[in-house]
């Protein structure tokens, strides 16, 4: 279970992960390029409120019900 600001770093990561997607479509390679950067720095601040075995478990959870 996520905890409220959990909750919200994790929407913060699909809302900038959807805007890379786009950029990248929009073949603006510029902003793709921060935005991968915000994307990093969301991830890692989930990874720790998370720690690395909860994250993995998480995120591996989400891979397999999304494909």
């Amino acid at each position: 279970m996520l905890t409220d600001k959990q909750r919200e770093l994790f929407s913060e990561i699909l809302d900038i992960n959807w805007g890379v997607d786009h950029a990248i479509n929009e073949k603006s390679f510029d902003i793709a390029f921060q935005l991968t950067a915000d994307l990093e720095k969301k991830q890692a601040e989930l990874r720790e409120s998370m720690g690395d075995e909860k994250y993995n478990d998480f995120m591996n959870k989400g891979k397999k019900m999304f494909s």
